[in-house]
């Protein structure tokens, strides 16, 4: 277990309380209670980024995340920042995290923000699976107009295919577009959502793209599939609002 106040040197770029990057690494009951503050690319309570076989079960992680990075975008997650489109086993089991993740950067045009409660971004390299299960998310995200792509479980699913299983969401999001209860955008990813259920509030007034479970997918001719799914809070948004798709 990792416990206590980090802030990160001028010259990192991925920032962890276990670690700024990791490669190959499996995580069991692991314990973090963090309170973080960068202006770094990536970062998270566990890894800024994480890549290859990436494995956690049965870990539990209390933070205070504030990332200031003000131009261009930065992935900030309470588990892991930045898990890489060339993960080959990517599997979070009976995890939870609880605590705030805020965007302390520009609210600019030229800044955006990947955010989630266990993963900023996350990807998964082609014929490989992202594996969440059992997993539970009671953050707080404090974010700004520009800050996109923001779920209560991961910001953006990127790249290849989720299965998500028996999770559940709490808390509020104040974001910009593209902001979901559990994932805020599926970019050119796919799979399968059974037994979620998100009970967010969602306050993005005027911002487009909100929805209950999922914000936004732009995943084109692939398929996602949900059951047994539920979301019950409220929402505000701009256009494309929904209790479980913002928009397809």
């Amino acid at each position: 277990s990792i416990q206590g106040t980090f802030t990160t040197a001028e010259a990192l770029t991925r920032f962890g309380a276990f670690g700024g990057v990791v490669y190959n690494t499996t995580f069991i009951n692991c314990q973090a209670d963090v309170t973080m503050t960068s202006e770094r690319e990536d970062m998270g309570a566990f890894a800024g980024q994480a890549t290859g076989e990436i494995v956690m079960k049965n870990c539990t992680a209390k933070v205070n995340l504030t990332n200031t990075r003000a131009d261009n975008a930065h992935r900030t997650g309470g588990f892991i920042g930045y898990l890489t489109d060339k993960t080959t086993v990517g599997t979070f089991e009976n995890c939870s995290v609880e605590g705030v993740i805020k965007d302390g950067g520009a609210d600019t045009k030229s800044h955006s923000a990947f955010m989630g409660g266990l993963i900023g971004w996350a990807g998964v390299a082609e014929g490989s699976k992202l594996v969440v299960k059992n997993c539970t998310s009671k953050v707080n995200v404090e974010g700004n107009g520009f800050s996109n792509n923001v779920g209560c479980l991961i910001g953006n699913v990127g790249t290849g295919e989720i299965e998500m299983t028996s999770c559940t969401a709490e808390g509020t999001i104040a974001a910009g577009v593209q902001v979901g209860g559990v994932v805020g955008l599926m970019e050119k990813s796919f799979g399968t959502y059974t037994g979620v259920t998100s009970k967010v509030t969602l306050n993005c007034a005027a911002k487009n793209y909100v929805g209950g479970i999922v914000g936004r997918m732009s995943t084109a001719d692939k398929f996602v599939s949900f059951t047994d799914c539920h979301y019950e809070g409220d929402l505000a948004g701009g256009s494309s609002i929904a209790g479980i798709i913002g928009a397809p």
